[in-house]
């Protein structure tokens, strides 16, 4: 919904400051909605040192990332579009229930991992998933309490659970508990 949200907030200031630029926008800007999947643990000095030897240099903003990537567009334009499907990115007629997707089984399963991961004292999510009761828990989660609140209809919500637990695996993002 982020797309409406921001077509509302640019007409509404359009309004304030042109009437006829908010027209203008209202018949020619398009505002999707989208939806970005990618797990992007926060920066710590290893992760810095990492990136600083590949690059030759320091870069103060860099991030360390998962592989995965997932960018869903709302397919709603006014004049035409980029062939965003070219480089992997899926256009839909609603990004909500993707949003909703992503929200439950990943923030929410992620979330349920570092508090308790946490309170079992391991310092990362890649840490709590090496522990087989946390990693059949967190399918559990997703599959048996957040799936069947999922309206999303094109996707194998079991496979996705699967690609979560992989992901969640992944011992070089360093995903802190806390």
């Amino acid at each position: 919904e982020n797309g409406h949200v921001m077509r509302h907030v640019v007409l509404e200031y359009a309004e304030q400051v042109d009437a006829e630029l908010a027209g203008w926008i209202k018949q020619h800007v398009s505002f999707p909605s989208t939806m970005v999947d990618r797990i992007v643990p926060a920066m710590t000095a290893e992760s810095f040192g990492k990136i600083d030897q590949l690059l030759g240099f320091h870069d103060p903003v860099s991030i360390a990332c998962e592989p995965f990537r997932q960018w869903v567009i709302e397919d709603d334009f006014v004049a035409g579009r980029p062939e965003w499907e070219k480089v992997g990115a899926q256009l839909v007629k609603n990004v909500l229930p993707y949003e909703e997707m992503k929200l439950r089984m990943l923030n929410g399963s992620h979330s349920f991992l570092a508090y308790l991961g946490y309170l079992a004292g391991y310092p990362h999510i890649c840490d709590c998933m090496q522990d087989k009761s946390f990693a059949s828990a967190a399918r559990l989660l997703m599959l048996e309490e957040q799936a069947p609140t999922l309206s999303v209809t094109d996707v194998d919500l079991s496979a996705y659970a699967d690609s979560l637990v992989h992901r969640y695996e992944n011992p070089e993002l360093k995903h802190r508990t806390w």
